[in-house]
């Protein structure tokens, strides 16, 4: 009984692929798809598109694979592509497509190139008409044309991005970002009317960042691990981010964000809360420059903290920000006549203005010590 179950099982298998191939070969030639996508894609994003072949792809269910699809750039720009791909994989609904019904389940980006680029004038190669023909009608006037690829491309109930590579140049600030290794997926619903939920993962093996001029920043490559999941309320105009984590260079941080207004972005709040790292580990996270241990300590201990940023385009201060951090098993050393100095905890508050130490179970060089520090109005500092 079993054997035949087996069997049986094997030929529905060998069935549904030849119903897959029979129907991409009769309602989706090659020509015709390679015809039908080049017209689309170009005119949904008013730029040449070339395809170099067409395929019929089995990994992950049945699609048509657009082989060495490259998109180029408008007039104006050095750089002649704004993305080269391997391919692009379009996964298929199988059974409407066998009533002559073409949905498409899911879309894989394969090894993408892509270039954002910004002129010193303010032109960027990010804008596209696409948003018009793929975002929900009452997305369009809520996020300006900078988002527009962005939502775009999350705008599919199924989208993902296998071993991308990313160049971001902004040659108006004269920064740029420099990413590999990218992959990215996303899933979108809609639970409820203009109601939308997107949730998926985004990964990146290396991620460096170049400045130059007035602002130059020095910031270590970056490895980045996340999950995301939000909330968008076209109605409301909201967007909510919850239940979300990212991981920058082995340091885990839980996400809480949220825009009352999408359509203004004149208010935002950011919840960000860190796992328990050691001081070592904390040291060697931030560059060299925002190094917190004086030269010729060394230092040991655990530190994890938590902060509120809140941005308020109307208000006289814009940026607020609010936290704590728990510094615990502390002990510095220093070979001087001072000794050794330590704690069981130091509880830290902070904000815009002020900073505050509460020392619990302290000791220098073996005496005991417990005490607070406040210290506020940085411009004439209060103790």
């Amino acid at each position: 009984m079993l054997k035949k179950l087996v069997i049986w099982g094997l030929v529905a298998v060998v069935a549904v692929v030849i119903l897959g191939l029979a129907a991409v070969a009769v309602f989706l030639p090659k020509e015709k798809i390679k015809e039908m996508a080049l017209e689309k894609i170009s005119s949904a994003l008013n730029r040449e598109v070339t395809i170099d072949d067409i395929s019929v792809s089995f990994m992950g269910g049945l699609g048509v694979q657009l082989d060495g699809i490259k998109i180029s750039n408008p007039d104006g720009f050095e750089w002649s592509q704004f993305l080269e791909a391997k391919g692009l994989d379009i996964k298929l609904q199988l059974w409407p497509l066998l009533r002559k019904n073409i949905r498409v389940d899911r879309l894989i980006l394969i090894e993408p190139k892509i270039a954002l680029l910004k002129t010193r004038k303010g032109q960027i190669n990010y804008i596209f008409g696409l948003i018009d023909s793929v975002a929900p009608p009452s997305v369009k006037n809520d996020f300006p044309p900078e988002s527009e690829l962005a939502i775009a491309a999350v705008s599919f109930d199924n989208f993902s991005i296998e071993n991308g590579y990313i160049d971001y140049v902004d040659d108006s600030s004269q920064l740029g970002l420099t990413a590999y290794g990218i992959n990215l997926k996303t899933k979108l619903t809609s639970p409820e009317n203009m109601i939308y939920q997107l949730g998926g993962r985004l990964d990146a093996d290396s991620i460096i960042i170049n400045s130059s001029g007035e602002n130059e920043l020095n910031i270590p490559t970056l490895t980045i691990e996340s999950s995301f999941n939000s909330r968008i309320d076209l109605e409301k105009k909201q967007a909510i981010l919850s239940d979300s984590e990212i991981e920058i260079n082995g340091w885990k941080f839980d996400i809480k964000a949220g825009i009352p207004n999408t359509e203004t972005l004149d208010y935002f709040n950011l919840e960000v809360v860190s796992d328990q790292r050691s001081l070592t580990e904390a040291v060697a996270w931030f560059p060299p420059e925002y190094n917190f241990i004086p030269d010729g300590y060394t230092a040991s201990g655990e530190i994890e903290f938590r902060a509120a940023l809140q941005y308020n385009a109307r208000a006289n201060e814009k940026m607020k920000y609010i936290g704590s951090a728990d510094i615990s098993n502390l002990t510095l050393s220093v070979d001087n006549l001072l000794g050794d100095f330590g704690a069981e905890h130091i509880d830290i508050e902070f904000a815009n203005d002020a900073v505050g130490l509460d020392i619990k179970g302290g000791f220098l060089n073996n005496n005991p010590i417990e005490g607070a520090i406040n210290l506020s109005d940085f411009d004439n500092i209060y103790i």
